[in-house]
């Protein structure tokens, strides 16, 4: 039998991994073979949208040169040679266990926008960070080995415009905004000391000016998005923007404690840790 992620060209990493990490559970704890996802997607939208650094599109955004195949997993091909009818639809990893339980040899199918919740993941944490690991190219590993080694507080700043800012007054995810990094990051360093600050960002120099002026901070000089979900994992804390999918998995793969603004909290995300009492809070 075969489980596969199914993606939107729209979606980015964050979101895709939701479906990938749940068949990632049933290829490895239910004898499903996987089936290997395409993970390239040219999202014209993002682009256009703004407020990125545009050098590093390509591999942060569309998400190409990310990851590498499993041996042990099929070619994408294969999902064309099945009918779209030959695999059944689940939300999450406990109704596709209850359609195992249920005797129902069917090929499981999850996709990506059904369920973006920690939930039924909090488990599987270290499988997933394995499995993720060993589809990680190797010079993407070799990367993020130093980061492993230290202690220092994460920040995830997403400035693309897919997130609307709460002055504007339109609808839509609200971007955790700029001035509450600097100030939280100042709090955080008073209550844990002087510690360095590594910011990992869809942005460039530019649109990070007013951060990067704080004293000790680093923003990641990283050449794909799997580098910088990899390295924001070995925070000791993590400062993130609330409604990013990206920041989500981050916290999520490294079980730190975890702050965003009040207006921006990732509570909606249902994050928590197997192994650690795990904060998820709001800083003001």
């Amino acid at each position: 039998m075969y489980v596969k992620a199914q993606y939107c060209r729209n979606a980015g990493l964050g979101n895709k991994l939701f479906p990938w990490a749940r068949a990632v559970v049933l290829a490895e704890n239910y004898g499903f073979t996987l089936i290997d996802p395409v993970w390239f997607s040219p999202r014209g939208a993002a682009i256009t949208r703004g407020g990125i650094d545009y050098k590093k599109a390509l591999n942060k955004i569309w998400l190409a040169n990310n990851f590498k195949k499993r041996k042990k997993d099929a070619s994408s091909l294969k999902s064309l040679l099945l009918h779209k009818n030959a695999f059944l639809q689940c939300d999450d990893i406990p109704a596709a266990i209850k359609n195992i339980q249920s005797g129902t040899n069917s090929n499981i199918l999850f996709r990506w926008n059904t369920c973006h919740r920690f939930d039924d993941l909090a488990p599987y944490r270290k499988l997933v960070l394995n499995t993720l690991k060993s589809i990680t190219i190797n010079k993407s590993l070799s990367f993020v080995e130093p980061y492993s080694k230290k202690k220092f507080i994460g920040l995830n700043i997403r400035t693309g415009k897919d997130f609307v800012q709460r002055s504007s007054g339109k609808n839509g995810f609200y971007l955790t905004e700029m001035d509450w990094f600097i100030s939280a990051l100042r709090m955080i360093r008073e209550n844990m000391g002087d510690l360095p600050a590594v910011i990992v960002s869809d942005g460039g120099k530019k649109e990070l000016a007013a951060i990067l002026q704080e004293p000790g901070t680093e923003l990641v000089n990283s050449s794909n998005a799997i580098e910088d979900l990899l390295v924001l994992s070995n925070s000791t804390v993590l400062l993130g923007s609330g409604n990013s999918s990206f920041s989500a998995w981050a916290s999520y793969l490294g079980a730190m404690d975890t702050y965003s603004s009040p207006e921006t909290s990732f509570t909606h995300f249902g994050i928590r840790s197997e192994i650690t009492a795990q904060v998820i809070g709001t800083l003001e």
